[in-house]
C-alpha cells in the first residue's frame, strides 16, 4: 500500500538502522545514497536511461542490490551528482521525483534518514477508498532541537505533507516541498495523527555541517527568484550557526 523513500549520505548514515526499523513490516523501502562524483559524465554514461528513466547529466541513478530485512523489501540505489568545490549541485526535488517512479505502490511516504515514523495498520487502512482528488496526507514532524541557552533542548512540531500519491511532484533543490503541486492541480489533502520523530538537530556536529551545506544550496536556489519559504529556511540555518558560535571562529 505504501512505499517509503529515504535519502542519506555519509553524514546521515548513523541514523539509518533506526530509520529502517521504524517502518511497518512488509513495506517497500527505497533507500538512496547520495554521493558526489568528481566526473559529471562518467556515471551518467554508465547508467544512461536505466529503468526507462530519462535521467539528465548530474542526476544518475544506479541500481545496487535488494534484500529483505525486518520483513520489508529494501532496494538500495546510488544517486550521483557532480561535485563542485563551491556549489553543491544536488537537487533533492529531482531525486524524489525520479525515485518515486520506481515505487510499486500508489502512495509514497517521504521519511528522512534521521527520522522515525509511528504508523499503524489503521493509518494505512485510511488510504483505502480515498477519492482520487485526495492526493496528500499531512503528518506531524516532531523535532528535538539543540539547546539555545546551553542547558536543555526544546522540541517543535509542525505538519508536513509526507504521505502522498505517486503523481505528486516536489519543487526546490533544498527544503523540497510537494504541497504546491496539490494547490496548482486542484487536489486535496487530509491531516492525520501519524507522527514522525526528527533527531537530526540533536547532534551539534550534524547541525553545523548540514547548515553549511544547506546555505550553499539555498543561495543558488534563491538567486533564481525570490521565495519566502526558502528565505525563512536560510534565516533558520544562519541562526543555528550563530547559536553554535560558528561565525566567531570562521571569518
Amino acid at each position: 500500500m505504501i512505499t517509503f523513500i529515504t535519502l542519506y549520505n555519509d553524514l546521515d548514515e548513523i541514523f539509518l538502522n533506526g530509520n529502517k526499523n521504524s517502518i511497518p513490516a512488509g513495506s517497500e523501502h527505497l533507500i538512496i545514497k547520495c554521493e558526489p562524483s568528481e566526473n559529471k559524465n562518467t556515471l551518467y554514461e554508465e547508467v544512461n536511461n536505466i529503468y526507462g528513466l530519462n535521467l539528465p547529466v548530474n542526476n544518475c541513478l544506479k541500481f545496487d542490490y535488494e534484500s529483505t530485512l525486518y520483513g520489508s523489501l529494501r532496494k538500495y540505489y546510488t544517486y550521483s551528482y557532480y561535485k563542485d568545490d563551491k556549489i553543491n549541485t544536488l537537487n533533492l526535488a529531482n531525486v524524489y521525483n525520479k525515485v518515486s517512479q520506481l515505487a510499486k505502490n500508489e502512495w509514497i511516504f517521504k521519511l528522512d534518514c534521521d527520522e522515525r515514523v509511528s504508523i499503524d495498520n489503521e493509518d494505512i487502512a485510511m488510504l483505502q477508498g480515498l477519492p482520487d482528488e485526495v492526493a496528500g496526507i499531512y503528518c506531524y514532524v516532531h523535532s528535538l532541537e539543540l539547546p539555545t541557552d546551553n542547558t536543555f533542548g526544546h522540541t517543535s512540531s509542525v505538519p508536513q505533507l509526507r504521505l502522498y500519491r505517486k503523481k505528486v511532484e516536489f519543487i526546490n533543490k533544498i527544503h523540497e516541498q510537494n504541497s504546491p503541486y496539490l494547490s496548482k492541480n486542484g487536489l486535496k489533502s487530509l491531516v492525520s495523527n501519524i507522527l514522525i520523530k526528527h533527531l537530526g538537530y540533536a547532534i551539534k556536529e550534524n547541525v553545523i555541517q548540514k547548515s553549511i551545506r544547506n546555505i550553499q544550496m539555498l543561495g543558488t536556489e534563491i538567486q533564481q527568484g525570490e521565495n519566502k519559504y526558502l528565505l525563512e529556511r536560510l534565516y533558520k540555518h544562519l541562526q543555528l550557526l550563530s547559536q553554535e558560535g560558528y561565525f566567531g571562529t570562521h571569518n
